[in-house]
């Protein structure tokens, strides 16, 4: 998990913690994976097209200001700031 509001990353194994109660991120063993997973992430977003809001330089981007995005949030989607509507 990677949370936009402050950059802070959560790892879970599901196999072994389906309740995703031990978070594995702060482990120097899991570093190599977790990293994999930040950069499927990543450029999961960069198909999307999702924009510098989300993504720069191949790094997942943290944001102060937050947004929604999908056609199926409460209201509609909106615009991150400073970003074109990405449908």
């Amino acid at each position: 998990l990677f949370f936009a509001q402050d950059g802070s990353e959560r790892l879970f194994n599901l196999t072994a913690d389906p309740q995703e109660l031990v978070d594995l991120a702060p482990a120097p063993a899991v570093a190599p994976e977790l990293r994999r997973w930040r950069q499927r992430l990543a450029a999961q977003f960069e198909r999307e097209g999702r924009g510098s809001a989300w993504v720069q330089g191949g790094k997942l981007v943290p944001r102060k200001q937050g947004c929604t995005y999908g056609a199926n949030f409460p209201g509609g989607a909106k615009p991150c700031y400073g970003e074109e509507m990405v449908v």
